[in-house]
């Protein structure tokens, strides 16, 4: 009976360590420091994509707020989710799949809120130049 117990002990030292290796490779310091790389890389990022992709006339007319709002969420969401790639030997787990569906919800607001302010765009009219008179 010993023998089973053993065998249990050493099965969850052997997950404990390999969890406690996949995480500490690095130290904490260095760790951290990627992560706001990370985060400043893809709040820049996401910002110019989204400033490019739907249209400089469309974002300028956005309220800052918006454009804050949704950039650090977005920012945020993807170093989340490289956290959770680098959590677990595998890369795409739950926990990262997660993280992916909220990356792809705040690019689908980004896009919803660009199409508001499409349709908020000041309509520019023709315009018709006036005949001029000229005495004959």
């Amino acid at each position: 009976m010993e023998q089973p117990q053993e065998a249990d002990q050493s099965q969850s030292a052997a997950v404990g360590a390999r969890e406690d290796s996949a995480v500490r490779l690095l130290p904490a310091r260095t760790i951290r420091i990627a992560y706001v790389l990370v985060f400043l890389v893809s709040f820049g990022t996401g910002l110019i994509g989204w400033y490019l992709i739907g249209g400089p006339g469309h974002f300028e007319i956005m309220g800052w707020h918006v454009k804050l709002v949704l950039g650090v969420s977005f920012a945020a969401a993807v170093t989340k989710l490289a956290r959770a790639c680098t959590l677990e030997d595998r890369a795409w787990n739950r926990l990262s799949l997660r993280w992916l569906g909220y990356v792809i919800t705040l690019a689908v607001l980004m896009a919803a809120a660009t199409y508001y302010y499409h349709l908020q765009e000041p309509i520019e009219e023709e315009i018709v130049p006036e005949e001029s008179e000229s005495p004959l």
